[in-house]
């Protein structure tokens, strides 16, 4: 059955509301820093969530290239921390590049899931005129439905950027209740185009996910 909400239906089932925090975790690996992240609890709250079985494939994200954890201290949302030599577009070369990457995440009995905001740290260097976009589309097991979001960086805007300041995503998929683990897709894509000469690179994202307990 077809679990999905829009938006507005599901914030009223939640018991918290993410906001982005100015202090970053720490991460798993030194090999980057989180993104700051919400830190809200849901009520009541959730213990012994786990992420394991990470894969990925792509042009942006070749073995090896993609890391993923849970975000401490409560261990409820999950960060990506992608390659920098890899996950990279330029004007004047490759202008898309793309990343698939599939994991699971096991959780006690009553509840389920849903990736509700989602937020990219770009690094830009570029000139005037250039345009990155970093988007994705999330899907969860058993579910046949995917949402999405995006974020843009426009003009001269050398840098590293987080966007789109934790902007919800298009449409809410829940896991199915009556299960205890599933299985969350990111498909990831990084854009750039202008008339200067500019490179892009997705350093990592950070999706925050919302837990509920089941009827």
């Amino acid at each position: 059955m077809l679990q999905t909400t829009n938006p507005l239906t599901l914030l009223a089932l939640l018991a918290f509301t993410a906001a982005p925090t100015l202090a970053a975790p720490s991460p798993p690996s030194s090999t980057t820093s989180f993104l700051p992240i919400h830190t809200d609890p849901p009520l009541p709250s959730i213990e012994g969530v786990t992420l394991s079985s990470l894969r990925h494939s792509g042009p942006g994200c070749p073995p090896g290239s993609v890391k993923a954890g849970l975000v401490p201290p409560h261990n409820w949302d999950v960060t990506l921390l992608y390659d920098t030599s890899n996950f990279t577009v330029s004007t004047d070369a490759l202008t898309t590049s793309t990343c698939t990457s599939t994991f699971r995440l096991d959780y006690p009995a009553g509840w389920r899931f849903a990736v509700t905001t989602s937020a990219y740290e770009v690094a830009v260097d570029s000139g005037f005129d250039v345009r990155v976009k970093a988007s994705a589309t999330y899907g969860v097991e058993g579910v046949d439905a995917s949402a999405n979001n995006e974020g843009v960086i426009s003009g001269s805007a050398s840098g590293v950027h987080i966007v789109p300041d934790w902007k919800f995503v298009s449409m809410l998929v829940l896991s199915p209740c009556g299960a205890t683990s599933g299985e969350v897709t990111v498909d990831a894509k990084l854009e750039i185009e202008g008339t200067a000469v500019g490179e892009a690179t997705l350093q990592g994202q950070e999706l925050g996910i919302s837990w509920v307990p089941c009827p």
